[in-house]
């Protein structure tokens, strides 16, 4: 949960399995200003990170090899979902919005290994033009 100088935003998400349809519950409350969004939105992220061993030899030492790490991330899958049209949201008010998502049945499962790793995650952010207000990352385990 984040909190910005106009909203928390809240995110609860139900345990999520490949090729089947999933909850999220979406809690907004407004601070002590009016807030208009254009909509409020859920992204979710299929994140792979892969770090290896580089060795390199020690300048001062010439046998020491030093082990460093390569590392790389890249997004693999992307959902956008809108949960809430334009609307203005009332200070000093709580909105909930429910949303279903679904991954892929023939998508990639969380996995943590020695050199890579796997895992979803899920943000919900309010489009709006004064405030980038968004729950912050969640990491789902997906089964």
């Amino acid at each position: 949960m984040i909190k910005s100088n106009l909203t928390e935003i809240q995110l609860d998400v139900e345990s999520v399995r490949r090729g089947q349809p999933f909850d999220i519950n979406l809690k907004v409350r407004v601070a002590d200003e009016n807030l208009f969004i254009e909509g409020a939105y859920l992204l979710i992220e299929g994140v792979e990170i892969i770090s290896v061993p580089k060795n390199r030899q020690d300048k001062n030492k010439k046998n020491l090899a030093q082990k460093e790490m390569l590392s790389n991330m890249n997004i693999i899958t992307k959902q956008r979902i809108k949960v809430a049209n334009e609307k203005k949201l009332e200070a000093n008010e709580r909105y909930v919005w429910d949303a279903k998502a679904q991954l892929a049945s023939d998508c990639q499962p969380s996995y943590h290994g020695k050199y890579c790793n796997y895992f979803y995650r899920v943000k919900a952010y309010l489009d709006c033009c004064d405030n980038a207000a968004d729950s912050g990352w969640i990491n789902l385990a997906v089964l």
